[in-house]
């Protein structure tokens, strides 16, 4: 297999594009609205698929002890922490605090454990987006422990989370009282816990699309699309993406109308990771005309920057919405200035916070060396 999936890497930018989108509604601009009611913050879950796509194939047999997992969840806890407490510290400074603080908030925010109490209001607190990556940090916890097991256990076991999750969101939809969810109004943690937060955030349902991923790389490895097909299926994929664009609120309104509840709730949002995993798998071909756009190196640097520009974009977009840029430059320019802005802050971002502090995680929790003499 060859070590760099630079064609995933560049989807990875537009994944986070999509997300900027989605979030230009302070200047007026509901993007996600005008595209046939596609919500842009679904590349979310590509993000997920991705996840569990590439750590399954970056670390292939690379975990064998319990020793190992510790080693491969502290460096994922440090891939993330330090980018996202800096990103923290810029908006407290640029926008302040997006909810009211108070220690258990903080505590659960500085430990990346935020979005595990599944409200708006403490997933949310500070810097929104990063619910995602308190989410992910529960993925890579899973990832560690599952990886010591044996291909076929861990499979099963992911066969049968993902039908407990199908059997919790059908249970709730047809006993929605049964549950004791909270309302949002305010109160403790647990009681801002609402029925429609619980299936957004929380990490042990969204696992399934991480675990997409995970089953995705296993069928990459075990087969693979044929040369001269690769070409083809690519863009039968970007094809089947644009086709599906204007199906996608008949969908929601069907499910509103025939469906489960709760699936009804969710699909806007994650409806959509197994054709992100047919994305996923295709595109980790590393041939065909598609590809070799893809992986042209300004695509790539915007896809190695696009974590940073997952994390601070929303905040930008808000400091400049809340002194005027849109009334003043109007609501493009307002949103070509935030771009910008996006990309100079990500890089820097990347350069000064993310690389060094990944780059001092895998030399912390290295592996111990295994001498070769023979006691």
């Amino acid at each position: 297999m060859p070590l760099r999936l630079d064609n995933l890497t560049a989807l990875r930018f537009f994944a986070a594009f999509s997300v900027f989108l989605h979030h230009l509604r302070p200047f007026d601009l509901n993007l996600s609205k005008s595209l046939w009611g596609v919500n842009l913050g679904w590349t979310v879950s590509f993000f997920f698929v991705l996840s569990g796509f590439v750590l399954s194939y970056s670390y292939h047999g690379r975990i064998r002890t319990l020793g190992d997992s510790g080693r491969f969840i502290a460096v994922r806890f440090f891939r993330l922490w330090p980018l996202h407490v800096a990103c923290g510290l810029i908006a407290l400074a640029l926008i302040g605090a997006s909810s009211a603080p108070n220690l258990t908030k903080v505590y659960l925010f500085l430990t990346l454990q935020h979005a595990w109490i599944p409200s708006l209001e403490t997933a949310f607190f500070l810097n929104a987006v990063s619910w995602s990556i308190s989410v992910e940090l529960f993925f890579y916890i899973v990832f560690g422990l599952i990886s010591v097991l044996s291909i076929r256990t861990g499979i099963l076991l992911i066969a049968a989370w993902t039908f407990a999750v199908v059997v919790l969101m059908l249970f709730v939809s047809w006993n929605p009282a049964a549950i004791p969810f909270g309302s949002g109004a305010p109160g403790s943690l647990p009681s801002m816990v609402t029925e429609q937060s619980f299936f957004h955030l929380s990490p042990p349902v969204r696992i399934v699309e991480f675990f997409a991923g995970i089953l995705t790389f296993h069928l990459y490895a075990r087969i693979r699309v044929p040369r001269n097909l690769i070409f083809p299926a690519q863009l039968a994929c970007v094809v089947l993406i644009i086709a599906y664009m204007p199906l996608h609120r008949p969908i929601i309104e069907l499910l509103q109308a025939e469906g489960p509840r709760v699936f009804a709730q969710v699909y806007p949002r994650s409806g959509m990771f197994l054709l992100f995993a047919l994305v996923v798998y295709v595109f980790a071909h590393q041939h065909g005309a598609v590809s070799r756009i893809l992986s042209c190196r300004p695509l790539v640097f915007l896809g190695e920057i696009s974590f940073a520009i997952y994390m601070v974009h929303q905040i930008l977009i808000v400091f400049l919405q809340s002194h005027g840029a849109a009334v003043v430059f109007g609501p493009w320019p307002a949103a070509f200035c935030a771009f910008a802005l996006t990309v100079i802050a990500s890089w820097t971002l990347y350069r000064f916070v993310e690389r060094p502090g990944l780059a001092w995680a895998k030399t912390t929790f290295a592996a111990p060396r295994r001498s070769t003499i023979n006691p």
